[in-house]
């Protein structure tokens, strides 16, 4: 009984050893991270040469602030004419109590129902934007300088997961202070 006693308590002052000596999960930055995987699953064949492909994944996953287009997709300077419309996924602090609104910089030309399409297909960071709960239509009122392109792939730092990207989206060249006087609010529907 003694001896049992004493090899249980010896198994158990080795868990926390035996713990202690598993490998740390890999640095998010790295393509054998979760969000490295996906990555290259999508993206990693587009390079001849691997080591390039990892630099351009810890590029991404690195940078505070990792640009918005993909990696060799530049976007495309154009003005949206007058009757454009496009959505824009916006938290609901986004419009004042007077019913006054404050348009982020980026639009889609795609429908948005839901805050997992808002944050993966847009690739929307929570560090960027923490609350994304509705989604409003606005049409162009005077042409409108923007930027239009495919949405680059971003890491989410909370918990190293890969926000894919992929659908069209467009950056407004506009100041914040001005962008009303080109836009008007069509549709504001909750995102589900």
């Amino acid at each position: 009984m003694i001896r049992a006693l004493l090899v249980a308590a010896l198994l158990a002052g080795a868990q926390p050893a035996l713990a202690q000596t598993q490998a740390p999960p890999p640095a998010c930055d790295t393509l054998e991270s979760p969000a490295g995987q996906a990555w290259a699953r999508a993206n990693a064949w587009r390079y001849a040469d691997p080591a390039h492909a990892a630099a351009i994944f810890r590029d991404l996953a690195d940078s505070p602030t990792p640009s918005s287009w993909p990696d060799g997709y530049p976007p495309e300077a154009t003005v949206l004419p007058v009757g454009t419309r496009f959505q824009m996924a916006v938290a609901s602090g986004q419009i004042l109590p007077d019913g006054s609104v404050h348009p982020g910089g980026w639009g889609t030309f795609q429908r948005v129902d839901t805050v997992e399409q808002a944050r993966n297909d847009l690739a929307i960071r929570s560090d960027f934007k923490p609350s994304v709960d509705l989604v409003l239509t606005f049409e162009v009122t005077a042409p409108l300088p923007a930027l239009v392109g495919p949405t680059g792939p971003q890491v989410e730092p909370a918990n190293c997961h890969l926000l894919p990207g992929g659908w069209t989206q467009l950056q407004i060249l506009v100041l914040p202070a001005d962008r009303m006087h080109y836009l008007k609010v069509i549709d504001q529907r909750p995102l589900q």
